[in-house]
């Protein structure tokens, strides 16, 4: 009511628009990369192991982005690390690197994760938007 906008609620969950409940992407990251981080974000509720997928994808994408190959997130947050970063931006990796373990590629996803996951993943990736 106070937005003036559609909303379909089903007794006292809302259902559209879908709210992820995320952090808001930096308006500086590219538009590839905040597509995978919005999808993530909408899908936080419904699936959080889908969300920290689309995440760590989010995330390695933006380590391509400031120039590692993009293969290995391991590695590359390793060589952004030894680079030099800010180190808020190095312990939010850290934590990323860790989060997961097993599931760090694109394309895999780690049964374990949870939405708890998911969030820890986005509140690292806060560190580093952009």
């Amino acid at each position: 009511m106070s937005c003036d906008k559609v909303a379909v609620w089903i007794y006292d969950t809302i259902v559209y628009p879908r709210a992820g409940g995320a952090p808001a992407a930096n308006p500086d990251m590219p538009e590839d990369i905040r597509r995978d981080y919005d999808e993530a974000s909408a899908i936080l509720d419904q699936s959080p192991r889908g969300a920290a997928a689309l995440i760590r994808l989010a995330i390695q994408k933006l380590c391509k982005e400031l120039g590692q190959p993009g293969k290995n997130i391991n590695e590359d947050i390793g060589a952004l690390v030894r680079g030099g970063l800010d180190p808020r931006v190095q312990q939010a990796l850290d934590i990323v690197r860790v989060v997961g373990n097993s599931a760090v590629h694109p394309g895999q996803i780690d049964l374990r994760d949870d939405r708890k996951t998911a969030e820890t993943l986005y509140h690292a990736s806060e560190h580093d938007r952009g």
